[in-house]
């Protein structure tokens, strides 16, 4: 691993804007790569299942490049799947990752994924986490980390998802933190977790304009107004 893990404390200058205000506001993060793209950059958390069809993961992948063309930044905790494939269309793009761990920055979940990481950091993205470099993820962590992605984050685009997925807990983490939710609605996605976002009043993505229209909003700050979604599991 080739790359050095910093502090970054509430007080300084770097300490990410999107976390003020937000319960649970952590003290301090530890961080590899490139810190101030968290201020500096708009954010989508695009996130789904970790299983899920060929045709699924390829349009994570579009997504991840649609989102570079628009010049925001892909967030995400590193799973495999369509995180992955949302980071790596991203990066073929030539644009930039934020990825927020469940455990220490020493110990890359899924481990799998180390080579994306560096890669990531690489090339001017940015790793964080709320727990000290060498910290085992746990379950609850998980969870945990889904609030952080989401603060992060001016959006949240779902891929695809079940009922009782972790994708789900970051959706309702953005209910709480009044963020926009979009969710994908095509004959190659029909998930329950999709579905019921969208029944809730997220924006439905059934086209590219759909999306680019998405990305667009997000980039321009458009206000949203849209349906609580505290109750979605």
């Amino acid at each position: 691993m080739d790359y050095e893990v910093k502090v970054c404390k509430r007080e300084d200058r770097d300490y990410p804007r999107r976390f003020e205000g937000l319960r649970g506001m952590p003290e301090r993060i530890y961080y590899a790569g490139n810190i101030s793209l968290l201020n500096i950059m708009p954010g989508v958390a695009i996130i789904g299942s970790r299983k899920c069809s060929d045709e699924t993961l390829i349009m994570a992948r579009e997504a991840g490049r649609m989102a570079a063309e628009a010049e925001i930044a892909v967030i995400n905790g590193l799973a495999l799947g369509c995180d992955t494939e949302a980071l790596i269309g991203t990066l073929e793009q030539g644009g930039k990752c934020i990825v927020v761990l469940p455990g220490g920055i020493n110990r890359v979940y899924p481990q799998s994924n180390e080579g994306l990481m560096q890669e990531i950091i690489e090339r001017g993205g940015c790793v964080i986490s709320e727990y000290a470099p060498d910290a085992e993820p746990k379950k609850f962590t998980f969870v945990e980390r889904d609030r952080l992605q989401s603060a992060l984050s001016k959006g949240i685009l779902v891929i695809a998802a079940g009922m009782g997925s972790g994708t789900m807990e970051t959706v309702r983490a953005a209910g709480k933190q009044g963020r926009r939710v979009a969710a994908y609605s095509t004959k190659i996605v029909e998930m329950e977790g999709n579905r019921h976002v969208i029944d809730k009043g997220a924006a439905e993505i059934s086209s590219m304009e759909d999306l680019q229209l998405f990305f667009k909003e997000v980039k321009e700050e458009v206000t949203y107004h849209q349906m609580s979604f505290f109750d979605v599991m």
